[in-house]
């Protein structure tokens, strides 16, 4: 299992441990560093302490700026995102209760490299999105939209690959 991954955004997670109850994380967000998109964990507590540096969080539609002690927990459910600041590097502790398969989620998004008009990387990305539901949500669309989009696109990944 890998112990490091990297994405090309800018971020670098390093999973220090991991049991069934919790999922804990390093990561390094490199200043300019992209948000992920507005997303929600339907069953999982997130907490985040930064380490140094700082990074930029919305939560709710709220932004705010966190630095070196800070502390923001994020309870299931709850509309997030959290990424790198303009010009500053920043380090959290990250802790995902409990696990499930974050660990798993976040390396296969983080090998979903390509621009936005690929078809390729937008079928990769839409199956992640759709095997990954439990642990990972898109904020937009709506829950019974993105089911039918991941629906439709997964039939024509499925016809891409071929028999």
């Amino acid at each position: 299992m890998t112990d490091t991954i990297h994405s090309e955004g800018g971020q670098t997670i390093r999973f220090l441990s991991e049991t069934p109850d919790a999922l804990i994380m390093e990561a390094d967000y490199r200043a300019g560093t992209p948000s992920p998109p507005a997303h929600l964990h339907p069953s999982q507590d997130e907490h985040f302490e930064v380490l140094s540096g700082g990074v930029h969080a919305v939560i709710k539609k709220e932004a705010r700026t966190l630095r070196a002690g800070d502390t923001l927990d994020i309870p299931a459910g709850t509309v997030h995102q959290l990424g790198g600041l303009p010009d500053t590097d920043g380090t959290v502790r990250w802790e995902v209760r409990p696990a499930l398969r974050t660990r798993e989620f976040l390396q296969a998004s983080f090998g979903l490299a390509g621009s936005p008009t690929d078809s390729r990387a937008l079928l990769r990305a839409a199956m992640v999105a759709r095997d990954y539901a439990p642990e990972f949500r898109l904020a937009k669309p709506s829950r019974p939209v993105q089911a039918i989009l991941f629906a439709v696109l997964g039939l024509a990944a499925k016809l891409r690959r071929g028999p």
